[in-house]
């Protein structure tokens, strides 16, 4: 599997990487720029994306994933912010984890919205 991670904080990243993505290859990018150059490049089967990021919202970034490859890589909204959670589903994420909840329920999100895809 590989992983789209856009987060600015790069010690959280680092941290959900090491917990849920072990033996996966993982991009993580910071800014909005760096995460829709790397959609261009394409090749990821999943996308997860905080609303916070370096140079924009996530919102941008969902909705650049929607625009370059429609239903084909799953898109998970991650935030501490419910506002930022809405904004994200409503630009065309599959699914959302509020970060508090992210070592609880990760694994089950991931799971749900690729098993949606087979």
């Amino acid at each position: 599997m590989r992983v789209l991670l856009a987060e600015k904080d790069a010690e959280w990243a680092r941290g959900v990487v090491a917990k849920f993505f072990g033996g996966e290859e993982v991009v993580a990018v910071e800014s909005v720029e760096s995460a829709e150059a790397a959609l261009r490049a394409g090749g990821f089967d999943v996308v997860l994306v905080d609303y916070d990021l370096e140079g924009g919202v996530g919102v941008d970034v969902v909705k650049r994933a929607r625009e370059l490859w429609g239903a084909g890589v799953a898109v998970v909204a991650i935030s501490g912010h419910r506002g930022g959670i809405e904004a994200m589903l409503v630009a065309g994420a599959d699914s959302a984890c509020a970060k508090r909840e992210v070592e609880a329920q990760l694994g089950e999100v991931l799971a749900a919205v690729l098993a949606a895809r087979s």
